[in-house]
This record gives structure tokens, sequence and C-alpha cells, in this order.
């Protein structure tokens, strides 16, 4: 892919974990010449911006990397954006999440960090990703107990953040002192 030196190429390398939680490098350019597609500038763009803003734990949906993309100065539709991470999905450079919590979208992630697991406030919507080692061990359970090939295992928690926990501890405090009277005695609302 020619292009001026500032713009992202996917001819760099990426590193994955596979399977077996060992170090695979792959170039998301090779990936997609092997697949039968061409490597394009969009392509490109797209997965750039999913890579950085990995790096900064931040999950995307296809709106929010449509608006970064063309605020980035990339022309590029909706629906491009769409069929772009679905072959990105399917070659195995991006992950698909769906966060319960929001109900609507899918959010996306480069497959370029260990595999790592989610863990949404109901309260703020902030996603925070852990590791475990139980689910690789539940996977393997369930793999030998069922005789099945295991793709991909992933675990989503829902709970409230330490951040809401003490905004709701705060605002409890405040609440009980909005009731007390001159006399400290706390009055009940009837």
């Amino acid at each position: 892919m020619a292009g001026r030196p500032d713009e992202p190429s996917l001819e760099n390398c990426m590193v994955t974990l596979n399977s077996n939680e060992t170090i695979e490098y792959r170039c998301a350019a090779d990936l997609l010449r092997q697949a039968g597609f061409r490597v394009t500038r969009q392509r490109a763009q797209l997965l750039a911006l999913l890579v950085s803003d990995c790096q900064q734990g931040e999950h995307l949906d296809a709106e929010s990397l449509h608006k970064r993309a063309h605020a980035g100065g990339l022309k590029i539709s909706l629906a491009t954006v769409y069929r772009t991470l679905a072959l990105f999905k399917e070659l195995g450079l991006v992950s698909q999440h769906h966060f319960v919590h929001d109900g609507t979208r899918d959010y996306y992630e480069a497959a370029t960090r260990p595999t790592h697991h989610h863990f949404a406030c109901l309260r703020c919507g902030q996603v925070l990703e852990f590791q475990t080692v139980d689910v690789q061990s539940l996977s393997q359970e369930v793999a030998n107990e069922l005789g099945v090939q295991i793709r991909h295992a992933s675990l989503y928690v829902e709970g409230i953040c330490p951040d809401c926990q003490r905004r709701d501890l705060s605002d409890s405090r405040q609440s009980r002192l909005a009731r007390k009277g001159e006399n400290g005695q706390v009055y009940r609302r009837s």
C-alpha cells in the first residue's frame, strides 16, 4: 500500500495471542491479501483507529468509529465501516463485544492484546477489563466434557463500579444529614 509516510499502514505486524496463549505475529495486510481482499487506505485507517483506541482501553461501536474516521479526514460511509468491521472480525483482526448495559450496540477492539474479559458498571456504563485463567480452564473443561472445540470464550460481568459505590455512599450520607434537624434528631418523612 503506497501512501504518505504519516498514514497508517496495515503492513505493520500486530501481536496477538493464539489459543495456547503464546505470542503469534500476524500481519494484517498479509491476512487481507491471503483472503483475497485489497489493502485499502480506508481499511488501514479504520484498523489504526481501533488499535489506538484499544491501547487507551476504549471500546468503539461502529458509529463512534465512523465519527472518528470522519474527524480524521477519512471519507467513508457508515455501511462501509460495518462491512469492514465484519471483515476484520472474520479475519481475527478485531473482537466484537455486546455489552448488555448498553443493550443496543456492539463494540469492537483490535485483537492486539492478551485475552481479557469485561466488567460493565450498570450506573455509569464504564467498562473495566480484567484477566483470569478461570475462563480458560473452564473452557478446557467444557471442551473435554462435550468433545467440542472452543473457538472463543469470554466472561462479561455487570455490577456497580468503585466510583459509583463511593458516590452512592456519599449521596446516602448527605441524604441522612439533610433529614437531621437542628438538635441532631433524624426526622422521618411520612
